[in-house]
């Protein structure tokens, strides 16, 4: 019996330790109890640690103590998912899926605080990033609502509704987030080039006027709003817009060069030439600029001016196959002035002769923006008999220069001149 007593006592000891195993395994350990009190004791230590983290720039430290007491804010009374998520921003520059935490720690955030324009902007930065237009405007959008007035939330909705051709909403929103920054020049700009390019003129120019009264300095809205006036013909407007405009720069190159061709325009040949020279004080080996007085000495009938302005074109760029094409013109108006009304003289065709001869070397020089339009030209005076023709010839044999009078600006010893010889060999042989 005694020797059976230590085998029971084992046996007893065996069951009640598999018994106990088998309630270990069915134990589920419950969250434990915690008062109010305890609970906010519990998130202030927790928080205040985050918090030193955070300052420290220690984000793994902060982000430990910031899951440990988050979820106790049963009652939303903190909102530190704005620095939770920089802290996985700063993070993903070592993993870049830590920038997914970011926006995972934005939308739990949202999603307990509607109402923070901060957190809905951060998502709608995070989404844009990811080419999810439609969830960063949805994004933007609440942050806008919730703070107008703050032009950040604008500018992106702005982008967006370009994108989607949306214009209208993308001025509305250029237009609240200039209510929020009145002075930032990049808002005014895209706001103008939409009402530009979406709504009238009209509209468009009152924007440049509003723009250059906020700031009378802006050279670049001065020249927008010229080139809209002259693109309306309103070459007066467009004058007065440039002439300001030169009371603030008066070597604007663009804006003078702009001034010549309004007063062109205008008929005002005398002052298109004097807004020209001012350009040649400080760009005097300015080709087109030259070919430009050439053109207004034409048409003040100045001719042998017009031909200085051309050939000191012509010494800065050699060849160059739009002067032979002015020169040809200067040329071919003098005929045509002299010849109009009444049946071309000999005279008249051997200046034609010298007309035709500078647009054929214009059209041979291999500048294209001068080559058709020389073609043409030359065709028109062949096409309309005002060259010498082989009865001319035979009756003028002995002329080969156009005699004095209303030619006497022509010098024989020119060298365009001796284009006419040259044309006449084709009846001599």
């Amino acid at each position: 019996m005694k020797r059976l007593i230590p085998w029971v006592l084992f046996a007893l000891f065996i069951g009640c330790a598999y018994q106990y195993e088998v309630v270990e395994e069915e134990y589920v350990e419950e969250e434990p109890q915690y008062s109010e009190a305890q609970i906010d004791s519990l998130i202030r230590y927790n928080r205040m640690f985050f918090y030193d983290y955070y300052k420290q720039e220690n984000c793994r430290r902060a982000l430990d103590y910031f899951w440990k007491y988050i979820n106790y804010d049963t009652k939303r009374k903190y909102n530190d998912f704005a620095q939770a998520g920089q802290c996985y921003i700063k993070l993903a520059s070592e993993n870049p899926e830590n920038a997914d935490s970011a926006r995972i720690v934005y939308e739990i955030g949202v999603e307990r605080f509607p109402d923070s324009d901060y957190l809905h902007n951060a998502l709608g930065i995070i989404y844009k990033n990811k080419g999810d237009a439609e969830k960063a405007r949805y994004h933007y959008e609440h942050a806008a609502q919730i703070d107008p007035s703050k032009a950040e939330y604008w500018i992106p909705l702005s982008e967006i509704y370009t994108a989607d051709m949306k214009w209208e909403l993308a001025i509305e929103a250029c237009e609240k987030a200039l209510e929020a920054d009145p002075n930032s020049a990049d808002i005014r700009e895209r706001r103008a080039n939409l009402i530009r390019d979406h709504r009238s003129l009209e509209q468009y120019i009152a924007a440049l006027i509003a723009e250059i009264e906020l700031n009378p300095k802006d050279i670049e809205k001065r020249l927008a709003l010229a080139k809209q006036y002259i693109s309306q013909s309103a070459y007066q407007k467009a004058e007065e817009a440039l002439q300001a405009l030169l009371k603030i720069d008066d070597k604007n190159y663009e804006a003078l060069k702009k001034l010549g061709e309004v007063r062109q325009n205008l008929s005002n040949y005398d002052k298109a030439i004097d807004a020209y020279k001012r350009i040649l004080k400080f760009r005097p080996e300015d080709v087109d600029v030259k070919l430009e007085i050439a053109s207004c000495y034409k048409s003040l009938k100045d001719y042998p001016s017009a031909r200085v302005y051309v050939m000191k074109a012509l010494d800065d760029r050699p060849g160059y196959g739009t002067a032979y094409l002015r020169l040809g013109e200067v040329y071919e108006t003098a005929a045509d002035q002299n010849s109009s009304g009444k049946i071309p003289s000999y005279d008249d065709k051997l200046v034609f002769t010298i007309a035709y001869g500078l647009f054929e070397k214009a059209a041979n020089s291999g500048d294209y923006n001068a080559m058709d339009n020389a073609k043409r030209k030359m065709n028109y005076l062949e096409s309309n008999l005002l060259l010498p023709q082989k009865s001319d010839w035979f009756m003028k044999q002995s002329v080969k220069h156009p005699a004095a009078g209303e030619y006497g600006w022509i010098k024989e010893s020119w060298p365009e001149a001796c284009y006419i010889q040259t044309y006449l060999k084709r009846y001599t042989g």
